[in-house]
């Protein structure tokens, strides 16, 4: 695994790295304005520079679990003000076909593809589950929706994603921000799953309704940013 994506460190580490800085610093947390202890809240590892792979001892600090949320706030803001506005890959590589076949691109083609390359992945995954939908003519009954019913691999994959979307999240907001193969790759690797449900996964959210968009990083890459209508209105 390339060192650039975060690994989880194991609980007894993560305690050790806590009780470190609490030494240092004081058990308290580091934010002036509030300096709450363990007895008033929950305090965490903060990592100053925003990179979660970054233990060097001068980028730790403490902070209770209201401040490392008005960080994360923060961080998205300085994203949003930061990061160029780019026309998506998608439309890019779309527009040059068109070009070379004398035609012009419609506004929302790329995303007509991009949501039609979705459905095709989505409509594979599902394929097995709705044919037992259908057993017999009749739909599935909605108490099967239910979380205490739900099969195992229905659970798995429900924590899976809510553990992938937060990595990809956290990953967009570091330095070096995130690319799209590291998506789909590295972060199937951290989060122990194939890399094409990775892939399904990341189709979720960078669909219209998604958190992230595809842009087009440094040497030509394609990158994660965050999609300005969703986060401007919950920042």
């Amino acid at each position: 695994m390339r060192g650039s994506l975060r690994v989880p460190m194991p609980a007894s580490v993560r305690y050790w790295i806590y009780q470190y800085v609490a030494a240092r610093d004081g058990e308290r947390c580091s934010n002036p304005s509030c300096g709450k202890g363990p007895e008033e809240a929950f305090l965490e590892v903060h990592h100053i520079n925003g990179d979660p792979n970054d233990y060097k001892p001068q980028n730790l600090n403490l902070l209770c679990r209201s401040c490392n949320r008005k960080k994360f706030w923060e961080r998205i803001k300085e994203k949003l003000a930061t990061q160029q506005p780019t026309q998506s890959v998608v439309s890019e590589a779309l527009s040059a076909v068109k070009e070379s076949e004398g035609e012009k691109t419609s506004p929302n083609e790329a995303t007509t593809i991009t949501e039609a390359i979705q459905k095709i992945e989505q409509g594979q995954s599902r394929a097995s589950v709705s044919e037992s939908e259908n057993v017999g003519g009749g739909l599935r009954d909605d108490r099967m929706l239910a979380v205490g019913s739900e099969s195992p691999e229905l659970r798995i994959n429900r924590e899976k994603e809510h553990l992938y979307r937060a990595t990809a999240i956290e990953l967009v907001l570091r330095p070096e921000g995130l690319t799209v193969y590291q998506a789909i790759n590295e972060i199937a690797e951290i989060v122990a799953i194939s890399p094409t449900t990775a892939r399904r996964y990341l189709g979720k959210m960078v669909s219209r309704a998604g958190p992230l968009k595809i842009g087009e990083g440094k040497r030509g890459h394609q990158v994660l940013l965050l999609r300005e209508e969703v986060w401007q209105g919950i920042a």
